[in-house]
């Protein structure tokens, strides 16, 4: 399934800020192609120990423990093939807390309510492997906890993944370009996630963004 998005209302949700003013069930919006420097930025960032904890008491810790080590999961592709999927996480390093505040571009700002979120981020090295041969990937990434939250989030660029995976296959229309990633995060029964691919289009100043669903994947027995 595509859904189309303007550009500008999805840069502001790829970083990370919050939309409080309701779905009204409407999947499509046009944005400028103006590249205006909109969305949620780092005010400030406090460097952590694994060991310690934030501001707020959060040990640290917990989202280490978390993170480490294999994830298995069972994957179902868009097409209802099913395969087993392993996400690895090592190397978790550097925690550091950022203070997270919307800033608006030159011109007007849209008539909703955005809040950033302040969140917990640490650096990984991650491998996402699925039997199937389509994904196996060894890259570095991030990891994000957002302040009250109990478990983190992984968002894993798969744009130009090692494997037979190539985002074009899970849809039927024509894009200026591409790109794809895998988004996780945990409960306590494990991992579970989505695969997810962009469609990008321009139309004289008007830019356009489509979502492609790709897959879904969860701990392995639940």
């Amino acid at each position: 399934m595509n859904r189309r998005f303007g550009r500008t209302l999805l840069a502001l949700v790829l970083v990370g800020c919050g939309d409080k003013s309701g779905d009204d069930g409407d999947d499509t919006a046009v944005g400028s192609n103006s590249d205006e420097d909109t969305g949620c930025v780092v005010i400030e960032e406090t460097a952590l120990a694994l060991d310690g904890t934030t501001s707020s008491g959060y040990p640290v810790i917990d989202s280490v423990n978390i993170l480490d080590g294999e994830h298995p999961a069972d994957l179902t592709w868009n097409d209802d093939a099913s395969t087993g999927l392993t996400v690895t996480i090592s190397d978790v390093s550097n925690a550091r807390f950022q203070d997270m505040e919307v800033v608006w571009g030159p011109g007007p700002s849209p008539a909703i309510d955005l809040e950033c979120n302040d969140q917990l981020v640490f650096d990984i090295q991650v491998a996402i492997v699925t039997a199937d041969g389509q994904l196996n990937e060894t890259l570095s990434s991030t990891a994000t906890q957002i302040e009250g939250e109990t478990s983190p989030t992984i968002v894993v660029d798969l744009s130009t993944a090692t494997g037979t995976f190539n985002v074009v296959d899970w849809t039927e229309e024509a894009f200026d370009s591409t790109s794809a990633s895998l988004s996780a995060h945990w409960n306590e029964n494990g991992i579970q996630g989505t695969i997810d691919g962009m469609g990008f289009s321009t139309d004289g100043d008007v830019a356009m963004a489509t979502r492609i669903d790709v897959a879904t994947f969860t701990a392995g027995g639940f």
